[in-house]
């Protein structure tokens, strides 16, 4: 592979590369391709020339990170749209080369990611080429107090497991993944340190927030308690402990009618809410009691029971479900070794490489 990250200065050279990408399916699902689009004080394109044409999704760029990808249609109704995230999120991406420049050979130095970080033939951001197995990005330390924290925009073991949980259970209705947002974090972390200060165990809703969805849990310490930035011990609490008590309200929920058939169900639809695409998660801790806030974007919960029915769906066969399972694997910035399949594009003006995972 060679040349650079696409650039796309022209409404033309965005409807050719939009045509063909609608035209192409990724394994798991998610359909989005890396582009040569960063931000450095304003958004540009590694071409030099600044960003004219105006294809960002609704509500983006939302400040997730510094680089964008163009995405096939996700969330839908985003065809062709671009969305800012961090670099080291693993995508598959979209390179020109220079007319007439054709392509490297696999004993050429590799292409770097928008990260900086060398990039295999499958597209995948953090393993050399020709190394064998996956390799995960190295975690983040927490702060003084043992939060969950970010350094260098990376997500820590906590973080990664709240997602994950996240995706797990999403997974298990057909609906997509949900990405990482660090804005989202950071304003939950700010709610979460709220409710350490008051040390208010009813736990109420940020009215603060806007228009975000927010689950919140509580819980008291009979000793000292951390967030787990691994394995589960006796003395940490995983994230995903959380997120399976705001599940395990799927029994009070009927899918028919989209209403609850008796008892709390806003925790469990607002996990597994399609239209959500967005998560940030934080905890915090006061002497005796252990605070987590939830923030969604866009929010769930909102709207008619039929708009329940349609954000909330039954439970599929396992095999779909597994499926599915194979999208939170990107979306949770996990690294794996997958094989690359280019295709080779030419307008007559530029050729294109598009690489999928």
């Amino acid at each position: 592979m060679g040349g650079d990250l696409v650039s796309m200065e022209t409404p033309e050279k965005w409807e050719y590369i939009n045509k063909q990408i609608q035209q192409m399916t990724l394994p798991g699902g998610v359909n989005e391709w890396h582009i040569g689009l960063k931000k450095e004080g304003n958004w540009k394109w590694v071409s030099g020339k600044t960003l004219t044409i105006s294809k960002w999704q609704k509500g983006e760029p939302s400040g997730d990170g510094e680089v964008a990808v163009i995405s096939k249609d996700y969330p839908p109704g985003s065809q062709g749209l671009f969305n800012d995230l961090d670099g080291r999120y693993p995508k598959a991406y979209i390179c020109e080369n220079p007319k007439g420049g054709g392509s490297q050979t696999s004993g050429q130095q590799p292409t770097t990611a928008p990260g900086g970080q060398p990039i295999n033939p499958s597209g995948t951001p953090g393993q050399q080429p020709g190394g064998g197995g996956s390799q995960q990005p190295a975690p983040a330390q927490g702060g003084a107090t043992g939060q969950p924290g970010q350094q260098g925009g990376r997500m820590t073991p906590f973080e990664q497991n709240c997602l994950k949980a996240h995706n797990d259970y999403r997974a298990k209705h057909g609906v997509p993944p949900l990405k990482w947002s660090k804005p989202l974090t950071q304003a939950a972390q700010k709610y979460a340190n709220h409710l350490k200060q008051t040390d208010d165990t009813s736990i109420p809703h940020d009215n603060n927030r806007g228009e975000v969805g927010e689950n919140l849990a509580w819980f008291s310490m009979s000793i000292p308690t951390k967030p787990c930035q691994g394995p589960k011990t006796s003395s940490c609490t995983q994230c995903q402990e959380m997120v399976k008590d705001w599940y395990d309200e799927i029994t009070n929920y009927d899918f028919n009618t989209g209403q609850s058939k008796g008892g709390v169900i806003l925790h469990f639809t607002q996990v597994v809410w399609k239209e959500s695409t967005e998560l940030g998660m934080a905890v915090a801790m006061s002497e005796k009691n252990f605070f987590t806030v939830a923030r969604y974007k866009p929010r769930g919960n909102f709207g008619f029971p039929k708009d329940f029915i349609r954000n909330v769906p039954p439970l599929i066969s396992k095999r779909r479900s597994q499926a599915y399972g194979q999208q939170s694997m990107y979306a949770s910035g996990k690294t794996e070794e997958k094989t690359g399949k280019a295709g080779q594009l030419d307008d007559g003006h530029f050729n294109i490489s598009i690489f999928s995972l």
